[in-house]
C-alpha cells in the first residue's frame, strides 16, 4: 500500500521525473502505473502476470536509491515562518 501512496504523490509532484525514468506513456491510477512499470521493467511471474510486489520493490528502492531524481519530501510551504 505505500508504494501506491508514493507513485500518487510522485505523480502530484514529480509526474515528469516519473513518467520519464519508467518511460511510462500516459498518467493514470497509481495501480495501474505499478502494473505498467512491472511489464517494462520486466517484474512478471508465472503466465506472464506481473509480479506487484516485486514491482512495488523495485519502486521503492528507486526512490530511496535516489534513482528517479532530486525528490524531496519537503515543501518550503511546510516548515514553519519564525518572525
Amino acid at each position: 500500500e505505500l508504494v501506491f501512496y508514493l507513485i500518487g504523490w510522485l505523480r502530484e509532484n514529480y509526474l515528469a521525473e516519473l513518467m520519464a525514468y519508467y518511460s511510462l506513456e500516459r498518467e493514470e491510477a497509481p495501480f495501474k502505473m505499478l502494473v505498467e512499470i512491472g511489464e517494462r521493467r520486466g517484474c512478471l511471474g508465472k503466465g506472464g502476470q506481473v509480479n506487484l510486489l516485486r514491482a512495488a520493490e523495485l519502486v521503492w528502492n528507486d526512490f530511496r536509491a535516489g534513482r528517479l531524481g532530486r525528490i524531496t519530501l519537503e515543501k518550503p510551504s511546510t516548515f514553519p515562518v519564525s518572525r
